[in-house]
């Protein structure tokens, strides 16, 4: 077996942004998950599937925001207006907030950084924090990434570049 140490990626994060925005710290990495669900050709003559054919996709970033802003809050909240002053204001949004999300860390080969892009990032899911006398207060969020379909077949959900 081959291995070449190079591609062996240990690190974490050195900067997420949203709408090119650098939001600060953030703790334990960012998680990228991208899921396929398959339809399978099952016909009488034979007991396993004769094919497979993809029928939906979904792709998801995950992580925890370190710097407890109101900003911040916003961003994972979905609220409808990005605070300028010391106010949030919580309420109803009935839609729902559209991000650019890119993130940099570490990239294989002795290439010094792997940037992660992705054209269209909406948080999902259920989001909470707490303020504890013996911990830190962490934003935990996760964006569903949506397929941009102005974008050329194959690349309508971002890219990452190694430079």
């Amino acid at each position: 077996m081959s291995i070449t140490r190079n591609n062996i990626i240990v690190g974490d994060v050195d900067w997420v942004k949203l709408n090119g925005t650098d939001i600060g710290a953030t703790f334990d990495g960012v998680a990228v998950t991208k899921s396929r669900e398959d339809f399978e050709h099952e016909v009488d003559q034979y007991l396993d599937a004769v094919d497979r054919t993809p029928t939906n996709y979904a792709q998801e970033v995950e992580f925890q925001m370190s710097e407890a802003t109101l900003a911040n809050l916003y961003r994972v909240w979905n609220e409808k207006t990005l605070p300028t002053t010391n106010v949030l204001n919580l309420g109803m949004n009935t839609t729902i907030n559209e991000f650019t999300l890119e993130f940099r860390g570490r990239a294989p080969g002795g290439l010094t950084t792997r940037t992660y892009y992705f054209y269209r990032a909406v948080p999902v899911d259920e989001s909470s924090h707490a303020t504890k006398k013996d911990d830190r207060i962490l934003y935990p969020v996760k964006f569903r990434i949506m397929p941009d379909i102005t974008k050329a077949e194959g690349s309508e959900y971002g890219f990452y570049l190694d430079a």
